[in-house]
């Protein structure tokens, strides 16, 4: 998980320590897209919810590291 906004890196880094559960919403076109610094890695968040254009390699590749996938 990245985001081309380094300063707030370290608030994402902070609310997802803080975060009893916490849900990524991205859409297909997302997957695989690498911002200018990572604040988490795919199996930092509980739950995502995504589209049917998500990879299925990747959608799967983060089930087995135990995050639920949601396809709307």
């Amino acid at each position: 998980l990245s985001d081309v906004n380094a300063w707030i890196i370290e608030s994402k880094k902070a609310i997802l320590a803080a975060a009893r559960d916490s849900v990524l919403l991205a859409d297909g076109d997302k997957w695989g897209r690498v911002a200018f610094a990572s604040f988490a890695a795919i199996d930092g968040v509980s739950t995502i919810v995504t589209d049917n254009g998500a990879p299925a390699d990747m959608v799967a590749e983060a089930q087995a590291k135990g995050v639920t996938v949601v396809t709307a």
